[in-house]
This record gives C-alpha cells, sequence and structure tokens, in this order.
C-alpha cells in the first residue's frame, strides 16, 4: 500500500502486498483525509478546498473536517452567518458542486446547515460528476458549545454507494460510540468517513483505531489543526490534529502530526489477503450473540 503525506512519499512494508482473486474485483479507491482548515471564513475555507483539489487531481474522494466551511468553535453568530441548505439550488452548494464535478473528485466536509430557524452540525457527500450523495445531521452533540449551537439531527447516518464502495459518515464524538459504527459494519459499510474537530489524543490513537479493526472496515478520521479563539465564548481550544486513516486490521496507514495542514493520500482496496485473513481470524460480526445483549 502506497501513502502519501503531502508531498512526502512513504512506503509501509506489509506482510503481504497480494490481492486474492476477489480483491481484483473489488474497486481501489484514491483516499484523501484533509487535516486543517480556517477558523471562521467560509470564503477561505473555499479557497483551501479549491487548491486541495488543483494539487490533488488524481485522488478519488477527498474528506475534509467538522465544521470546515463554517469553522467549528466559531460561536453561534458565525455558524449563523455561515449556514447554508443542502440543495443544490443553493449558491454555496452550486459552487461546491461545480468544483468536485471540474476536478472529477468526491467530497464529503462539515458545514453549518441552516434548516427553518435551526441550525445543525452536518456533513455533506458530493460525488465526482457533483450531485449531493447524503446530507448527514449529527446525533450525538458533544459538551455545552454545541448544544447551544446546534440542534441535533434525529437521522441514522446515510450509506451512500461511491465508486463501488459503501461509505458512511459519523461526526467527531459518534465514532467514540461503538453501536454506531458496528450498526452500519452490520450494514455492509466498508468506509466510515469521521470529518472532526478533536483535542483529545486518546480518540486518535485508540478509539478510532478500535472501530476500524472491531468491525473490519477501514475509518478515515479528519482532524482539524491549530488553535481556534471564540469571542462570543471568551475562549480558545487547540485541536490535536494526528487525522489518521485506519485499515480493516487496524494497521494504521497514514497519520499527521499534531499541527500541519495537509492531505493525507492513500489507495486503499477492501478485499486483499492480509484483510480477509484477519476478518476470518476475528469473525467479530458473525460471531455476535445479540440476543443476550442489553443496550
Amino acid at each position: 500500500l502506497r501513502s502519501l503525506v503531502g508531498s512526502e512519499m512513504c512506503i509501509r512494508d506489509r506482510v503481504s502486498t497480494q490481492s486474492t482473486g476477489e480483491a481484483w474485483m473489488s474497486n481501489k479507491l484514491k483516499l484523501g483525509t484533509y487535516q486543517g482548515g480556517n477558523a471562521n471564513s467560509i470564503n477561505e475555507n473555499l479557497k483551501i478546498m479549491e487548491s486541495t483539489l488543483e494539487n490533488n487531481k488524481d485522488v478519488d474522494l477527498i474528506i475534509f473536517p467538522e465544521c470546515f466551511m463554517s469553522g467549528y468553535y466559531a460561536g453561534s453568530k458565525i455558524h449563523n452567518k455561515n449556514a447554508f441548505e443542502p440543495n443544490e439550488s443553493d449558491h454555496m452548494v452550486k459552487t461546491i458542486s461545480a468544483l468536485a464535478s471540474k476536478f472529477k473528485t468526491g467530497l464529503i466536509f462539515g458545514y453549518t446547515e441552516k434548516h427553518n430557524d435551526s441550525l445543525y452540525n452536518s456533513v455533506l457527500f458530493i460525488n465526482k460528476e457533483g450531485r449531493i450523495l447524503s446530507n448527514y445531521r449529527k446525533s450525538h452533540l458533544w459538551g455545552p458549545y454545541e448544544k447551544k449551537c446546534f440542534v441535533p439531527g434525529n437521522e441514522p447516518p446515510t450509506i451512500a454507494d461511491f465508486e463501488g464502495w459503501k461509505i458512511s459518515i459519523l461526526i467527531c464524538y459518534e465514532i467514540e460510540f461503538p453501536e454506531l459504527a458496528r450498526s452500519l459494519a452490520l450494514q455492509g459499510v466498508q468506509l466510515i468517513a469521521v470529518p472532526t474537530a478533536n483535542s483529545c489524543t486518546l480518540t486518535n490513537d485508540i478509539l478510532v483505531r478500535s472501530r476500524a479493526c472491531e468491525n473490519g472496515i477501514f475509518v478515515s478520521y479528519a482532524n482539524r489543526a491549530g488553535t481556534d479563539a471564540c469571542d462570543e465564548v471568551g475562549d480558545s481550544v487547540t485541536y490535536c490534529g494526528r487525522s489518521t486513516l485506519v485499515a480493516p486490521d487496524g494497521t494504521v496507514l497514514a497519520i499527521a502530526n499534531e499541527s500541519e495542514c495537509r492531505l493525507l493520500v492513500s489507495e486503499i482496496v477492501f478485499y486483499t489477503t492480509e484483510y480477509d485473513d484477519y476478518r476470518s481470524r476475528n469473525p467479530y460480526l458473525k460471531d455476535r450473540r445479540p440476543e443476550i445483549y442489553k443496550l
């Protein structure tokens, strides 16, 4: 497997890189996991998105962080100012869809969604043709700040078909709930995209890897980096960075450091001899006994 971190190439030694016959029939996906984002300028973040696409024209799908377009720790007034609707007639959606279509790259990105008088912490998934595949509203809000700014969503994550892959979305805190990731894996999801704005490395280093290997799927965790100050709250938050892509066997395929703004690029395949062997030896989904669980 080949992993690119920004402009630096690193080749990870693997026990086996040979694919099975099934693997040759499955689709390769060149996946980008972006770390960074401007604090609260929607226009600056749009420029970052366009520049990232321009410099990575061969990538199939890029995942950007939580509230990427609007800024995360920006305060309710700025969230309201930067909010837009997930409608293909919306000016901002049209602009972003045009970028996806121009560069033939799928986009998953966080933004503030406005619906009637409510604001949602949402993620939009746009395909290579510039069409909306899904819109997901964060259902598990974290802490007083999010609960002050946003209304929780009440719908389960959508599963989208993209370039032969089944992909779904969880947002930040939600990957820390084993039930959510497990429910998606049981529905055949192969990749969970996790836009996030996190300052605790425990999640990046332990929980993301756990969700991947306990379900036999890929998890891409796209975090913000740097420090955001919120005048409305009178406080600041420093994100821990360490965006990462984890394989179905728990192997970390790519990881950023704590502060850099860059794109991690990895070419992934769901079925390989190595991953199939791991799933066979650790059949967590098959060996479940839900009749004795009380959740």
